[in-house]
């Protein structure tokens, strides 16, 4: 936590989640890791969501860095890693690790200010639209994250109704496609969301994430 945000605490002063900025990387040639930079900004007390797929069909399974915790990790087709972390003594990069090498991985990390994470939810896979289960939030102003992705690359993915579009991962190449969403929501149960894809189901997943304020 940064001075700032120790002395708003001390306040009983609980300030917004903010959105700080993001980092993208695709792979370009055949390698089982994927190496994406902290995004510009990050602090220690941040907190970083990394987001990444495949778009090769490969069946395998990702290990994190150190500090790093899994919420998600689909071992099918897509291949659909979610994980957190909270900035601390941060270095320049992030190296996550594949079971198989392909050059189909693309990935992203985002930084938000003055959140936590609260609860990931399962996901919905190969199905249009794709129905993100509803997920349990325990506090006000709290930050939900909607995410998709498809193993094809030019994929487009719908908006759920009441969200707002937060970062596209429409590649080109051999990446595979998301798009993540956010909406802040209230303490109890979010119910579903849902956001059709532009062509296609097959390795597709769709789930909820939630962040509450420090």
């Amino acid at each position: 936590m940064n001075p700032s945000q120790q002395l708003m605490t001390s306040l009983g002063v609980k300030l917004p989640i903010t959105f700080k900025a993001s980092s993208f990387k695709q792979n370009t040639t055949a390698s089982s890791t994927l190496v994406i930079d902290k995004p510009t900004g990050t602090i220690d007390g941040d907190i970083m969501i990394a987001f990444m797929g495949n778009n090769l069909g490969d069946t395998g399974a990702w290990s994190t860095p150190a500090g790093w915790t899994e919420v998600y990790d689909r071992g099918d087709g897509d291949m659909m890693l979610v994980a957190y972390k909270v900035a601390s003594g941060e270095g320049a990069n992030y190296t996550f690790n594949a079971s198989v090498s392909s050059n189909g991985y693309g990935g992203q990390i985002l930084t938000f200010a003055n959140a936590l994470f609260d609860v990931g939810g399962a996901a919905t896979t190969s199905t249009s639209p794709l129905v993100a289960p509803s997920i349990t939030v325990a506090t006000a102003n709290s930050v939900l994250l909607a995410m998709y992705i498809r193993q094809a690359n030019g994929i487009t993915f719908t908006t759920p109704s009441g969200m707002t579009s937060l970062i596209s991962g429409t590649i080109g190449g051999v990446g595979p496609s998301w798009h993540i969403f956010s909406q802040e929501v209230d303490a109890g149960a979010t119910g579903t969301r849902s956001s059709t894809q532009s062509a296609g189901t097959l390795h597709s997943s769709g789930l909820l994430l939630a962040l509450k304020t420090l």
